[in-house]
């Protein structure tokens, strides 16, 4: 078919699109074509013939193609001025290269060995990605030195290759009006001083706007970055810097001499000690928006005082950061909008202070981070307060008058022992997360007059004693509510409300943590709202959710060990779980639309399971098991529906073989974990015919040489299957 369309249109054919690669057999003359686009047609192993006469062609592409060797008539295309080849794995590029393509303008490839050699020889090249220096003939950096025509990015690739400053100028960078400039190293030996030298011989271009400096060995800076340099005035349209896996890199100095820079990031530089100008080392800049640190093992100080524009800050895992901001410890940045330190050990106190334009504000595992100032009432922008794993932290400062904040999250802070003061202000507030901070007692009542709330979020918080009372009949915009386990020295769950005419009607979330023997609030059957519900170590409850919850979907019941049944009347829900219920002794038959079931760890359900399994009919995703050590088989499975598309199988040490399954037709994925004597698959596997996925896990080695590819007794029972796991291991993938 399509050898006789191209021949109808062949005559006119200017343009050529095509996903596939049919043209083997096609006969014709395409003299007119001016483009021909193979992208992504993976079955393309050739270029064939009928293209040797294109020799207007300008446009060619044949990236994704399994092409593995260039035509000789390629040479011969002297109009083409575009050329791609990415993602081209089996390509072999010619030994002399491409250099007869005098008119290319723009080349495409994306790994080394499809870098064709001699590029030199294009002098009309405007755009080349990725050059990889090499010490083979047509392939060395001296190569980039007649190719004046570049601009746009470029990346230039094992530079550690480049013997000294001399043969570094024979790039001639600075005569190129390359914007995007990435200059990469391979960490090759001690070459600090080599390495200093090639870089000082590889000055960009003026107009250059980005660069980024990879896997560099010195532990200087090149005199064209330096703020003394005579040559810095040329660099004063940089926005962007960046300065990665330098591992020697002991000093960046100031950066006012850029004077149009943005963003700088200084990433993996674990020798660097020092970050700014004189003796005080201090970044100054008018320009500079965004700055990003991380994993600079020594740096002891950030010191942004003089980064009067700076609107992002990010400082991570940075060990030996003792300050951030003044000597003083003091933080003044008038345009600050985002502040996030993280894991940074030995930082004690920062002062926020002046922050009139914060908005966001996060610190995450400072293990000895025990301030961070008196007071927030500057920053009244401030829409996030995350503090997160700080456990020496004591004190959070008044949230008063800050009426824009919708997000405050306090985990993992052992030291506090109340909330901040000033909550009834924040009129805002959207989401309230308190999780483990251990020494928490109380909840200030102002909690109650949180209006817009509509996420409450306080758990594992094992000393608290003091909740307000009555919370859902105040919070009326509460969607999610999180709560539990308290303090053991209450005897009972806190009242969520008081009357069934002030239950709310907005809540959809409910997740309540016990302990010891409280009982579930009996508020709860009045949610009439409620989609999800989550019941977890409520050991005093014997039968649960007796009321009116009819809209309940999702079901999920954890370590109530005196659990028996559950109560009628949940005739919307899709999914239930239980797990490790050990007293639960009744299903619910009446759950027509249940379409995903997990019942572990409920070891007197076993009786019940072949008569009540065949009651949901809609049944798509099982998950069951670790029922009792001491059972020699697996609980019948028989009366499952055969619409079954995925079940998960938990087994345990004795186990020899699988339940019975076979029926299970439209099975989509199978998971068994933890078969500990089962050393084969049952003979009816391979009737398992719609699996498209099968994990095995926990289970004897012998089950897995069975399962070998090709060779392995079982392997006939499984090879339909398109992806294989077996003991964490990828057996087969055909995705």
């Amino acid at each position: 078919m399509v050898p006789t369309i191209l021949g109808d249109v062949a005559e006119k054919l200017q343009t050529l699109f095509s996903k596939h690669g049919v043209f083997s057999d096609v006969q014709v003359d395409l003299k007119r074509l001016r483009a021909l686009n193979l992208d992504d047609a993976s079955d393309a192993k050739q270029l064939p013939t009928c293209f040797g006469n294109s020799k207007s062609l300008r446009y060619l592409d044949i990236s994704g193609t399994q092409i593995g060797e260039l035509p000789k008539f390629i040479t011969k295309l002297y109009n083409l001025q575009t050329f791609r080849f990415a993602n081209c794995k089996s390509l072999k590029m010619p030994t002399g290269g491409i250099g007869d393509l005098i008119n290319l303008r723009h080349i495409y490839f994306n790994d080394e060995e499809r870098m064709p050699a001699n590029l030199g020889r294009l002098t009309k090249l405007q755009t080349l990605p990725l050059f990889f220096v090499s010490t083979t003939k047509g392939c060395k950096i001296e190569e980039l030195g007649s190719l004046r025509g570049l601009k746009g990015g470029l990346g230039i690739r094992k530079l550690d290759l480049v013997e000294g400053k001399s043969e570094a100028e024979k790039a001639k960078l600075h005569e190129k009006a390359v914007d995007v400039l990435q200059l990469c190293w391979r960490k090759e030996g001690n070459r600090d001083i080599l390495d200093e030298d090639v870089l000082e011989g590889l000055r960009p271009h003026s107009n250059i706007r980005r660069l980024s400096i990879e896997g560099y060995g010195g532990r200087n800076l090149a005199s064209w970055m330096l703020k003394s340099s005579k040559e810095l005035l040329s660099l004063n349209n940089l926005v962007a810097l960046r300065i990665s896996d330098c591992g020697m890199l002991y000093r960046i100095p100031g950066i006012s001499g850029f004077s149009s820079l943005q963003q700088l990031s200084v990433v993996w530089c674990n020798e660097l000690t020092s970050l700014g100008d004189g003796d005080g080392a201090v970044l100054t800049s008018l320009s500079l928006k965004e700055l990003h640190i991380y994993q600079c093992g020594k740096l002891k100080s950030c010191p942004v005082s003089g980064l009067s524009s700076l609107g992002r800050l990010f400082i991570q895992c940075c060990d030996e950061m003792t300050s951030v901001g003044d000597s003083d410890g003091a933080l003044t940045l008038i345009s600050l909008k985002n502040l996030s330190i993280t894991k940074c050990n030995k930082l004690e106190r920062f002062l926020v202070s002046g922050l009139s334009s914060l908005e966001a504000l996060q610190i995450w595992h400072c293990k000895v981070i025990s301030s961070i100032g008196d007071s927030l009432l500057s920053s009244t922008c401030l829409k996030q307060l995350c503090l997160l794993e700080c456990p020496e932290l004591k004190f959070v400062p008044s949230l008063e008058g800050l009426v824009s904040l919708k997000i405050v999250k306090l985990n993992d802070c052992d030291g506090l022992e109340c909330l901040p003061s000033g909550l009834s202000s924040c009129t805002a507030l959207e989401e309230l997360t308190i999780w483990n901070c251990c020494n928490l007692v109380s909840i200030p009542e102002e909690l109650k007059q949180l209006r817009s709330l509509v996420e409450l979020d306080i758990r594992e918080c094992r000393k608290l004693r003091s909740f307000p009372e009555e919370i859902l009949s105040s919070l009326a915009s509460l969607k999610t509510l999180r709560l539990g386990p308290l303090s053991e020295e209450l005897e009972e769950f806190p009242n969520l409300s008081s009357t069934s005419t002030s239950t709310p009607t907005s809540l959809e979330v409910l997740c309540l943590a016990g302990w010891g023997n409280v009982t579930l609030p009996h508020q709860i059957q009045r949610l009439i709202t409620l989609r999800h519900l989550t019941i977890e170590s409520f050991n005093g409850v014997e039968e649960a959710l007796s009321g009116n919850l009819s809209f309940l979907k999702t079901l999920r019941i954890k370590g109530c060990t005196g659990l028996r049944r559950l109560s009628t009347g949940l005739l919307s829900l899709e999914r239930l779980t239980y797990y490790y219920c050990p007293n639960l002794v009744s299903f619910h038959g009446e759950l027509k639309e249940l379409h995903s079931l997990t019942v572990l760890g409920c070891p007197k359900l076993v009786g019940l399971l072949k008569e009540s399994l065949g009651c949901y009919t809609r049944l798509k995703r099982l998950q069951i098991g670790r029922f009792s050590e001491e059972l020699e088989e697996f609980p019948s499975l028989s009366s499952i529906p055969a619409s079954l598309e995925e079940l998960l199988l938990h087994g345990w040490k004795k186990l020899t073989h699988l339940p019975q399954i076979q029926h299970l037709t439209a099975l989509k994925e199978l998971s068994i974990r933890d078969f500990g004597g089962m050393e084969s698959l049952p003979d009816w596997f391979n009737n398992l015919s719609s699996l498209r996925q099968l994990r095995i896990s926990n289970c004897p080695n012998k089950l897995k040489e069975r399962c070998t590819e090709g060779s392995g007794p079982d392997w006939h029972k499984i090879s339909h299957i398109p992806c294989i796991v077996i003991n964490g291991e990828i057996i087969q993938d055909k995705h």
